[in-house]
């Protein structure tokens, strides 16, 4: 039995019987959505596994940031896409219906270009848990990779609809729209990021 029982409902977050192990949970959690610090955010990960090592749903996160060590830059090394994918399949193993681990593995099917297993993960990640963001996240990386950008974006303003501060949102919600040709709209969006971290390398690069 994964170590989440007792702590919530069968939709929603999975989390540990371990309150401490939870509060490290939840501070990368927050760091992530706001900002990346991702070492920082790694830390907090792998304390919070030290206090519970079933802990699937801090073991899929941090499964899902050895993708962001590519995705950010802080590593060129695709070996971490394999890492990030057996750490997931591993949180998978110890609780099955975890929702974020779901989410994390229709990333990592983002970046081996295997579409429709993304979109079946994407959803499964979001009947799970209707709280999580990153299942709609990956579902509309699905539509624009379709060319259905209409989708994607309405999406991605639902997200920032709930939570305006939630950067990777407003981040796609701008490629999306230099994807349509929508280009001083998507300068727009990636400087609202920049108003808030002026440090973020996902808004600089896509300016760029």
């Amino acid at each position: 039995m994964g170590t989440w029982l007792g702590r919530r409902g069968p939709k929603g977050p999975r989390l540990s019987k371990n309150a401490e192990a939870n509060e490290y949970y939840q501070r990368a959690i927050v760091s992530r959505g706001h900002g990346m610090d991702l070492p920082r955010v790694r830390q907090m990960l792998e304390r919070a596994l030290e206090l519970d090592p079933r802990f699937a749903e801090a073991r899929a996160w941090h499964g899902f940031t050895s993708l962001l060590m590519v995705r950010s830059g802080a590593s060129s090394d695709s070996g971490w896409i394999y890492k990030a994918e057996e750490e997931i399949r591993a949180a998978l193993a110890e609780d099955p219906q975890c929702g974020r681990a779901h989410s994390a593995l229709a990333a990592v099917y983002l970046y081996q270009g295997r579409k429709e297993q993304l979109a079946e993960e994407a959803r499964r990640a979001m009947e799970l848990d209707p709280t999580d963001v990153d299942g709609p996240m990956w579902m509309g990386s699905y539509h624009a990779l379709n060319g259905e950008y209409a989708q994607g974006e309405e999406i991605m303003r639902k997200l920032l609809d709930r939570d305006p501060l939630f950067f990777p949102a407003r981040m796609n919600l701008g490629e999306y729209l230099r994807q349509q040709g929508k280009v001083a709209e998507a300068i727009r969006e990636q400087e609202k990021i920049l108003e808030q971290d002026p440090q973020s390398i996902y808004a600089l690069g896509y300016l760029a």
